[in-house]
């Protein structure tokens, strides 16, 4: 029993167990700290259409159909942020065959919500059936497949995860195919400024319904 106190006594003063245990705890360090490096490394980069549209030139190559289409505007109605959202809100609740009296219902209880005057509400009223009566809100209103605000998700070549929230999307029978047309709902005073960032916006919304569905597409900027 004495001889092996001696013994481990002896190991002990050489530094050769202190010195072991000391390497061990190192190496699990450093697969440690490893592990939690690769663990905080990102394996998705998901980006908005919106900030893509904003940090990035339109698609080269880019070849889809993307008209503007205007609806007539009053030259004194509000201008300001809140006024567009107003009327946003409102076009993405109303029916598509709403009488004015069910525009004015709504356009005035978002009203409410948003912190928006009465007077506000009148004229996102008038905007609003005006928009109903734009051409291409008559198409998607004829359309067996309609959506509003319809989610969109894809991946880019790069490995961006890309997600949006398309206002209107709609399906058209053609032919011998299908064709998606996705509709922007856009209420700026001056369209011009942010025209082309709107339309890399609209293709990249476009190329992810392209990627899920296989069908043709066009993009419409509806100016109300």
């Amino acid at each position: 029993m004495g001889l092996r106190q001696s013994r481990l006594l002896e190991a002990d003063a050489s530094g050769i167990v202190a010195t072991r245990g000391k390497e061990l705890h190192e190496e699990w360090k450093k697969k440690r700290d490893a592990t939690l490096a690769t663990g905080a490394e990102p394996t998705l980069v998901v980006a908005t259409a919106t900030g893509i549209a904003h940090s990035v030139a339109a698609p080269s190559g880019a070849s889809d159909e993307i008209r503007v289409e205007e609806t007539l505007r009053e030259s004194g109605r509000p201008g300001r942020a809140g006024f567009g959202q107003l009327v946003h809100e409102t076009i993405l609740r109303v029916p598509f065959g709403a009488t004015r009296s069910d525009i004015a219902r709504i356009a005035h209880y978002v009203a409410r919500v948003v912190g928006a005057s009465e007077d506000d509400a009148e004229a996102a009223t008038i905007a609003v059936e005006r928009a109903l009566a734009a051409p291409i809100m008559r198409a998607a209103a004829a359309s067996e497949r309609a959506h509003r605000e319809f989610p969109i998700l894809f991946g880019l070549e790069n490995g961006t995860l890309v997600e949006g929230i398309a206002d209107l999307a709609f399906e058209t029978r053609l032919e011998n195919s299908t064709r998606w047309t996705i509709v922007d709902f856009k209420t700026d005073r001056d369209l011009a400024p942010s025209l082309e960032r709107y339309r890399t916006q609209l293709r990249l919304y476009l190329q992810g319904i392209r990627k899920a569905t296989g069908a043709e597409t066009s993009g419409v900027i509806l100016w109300i």
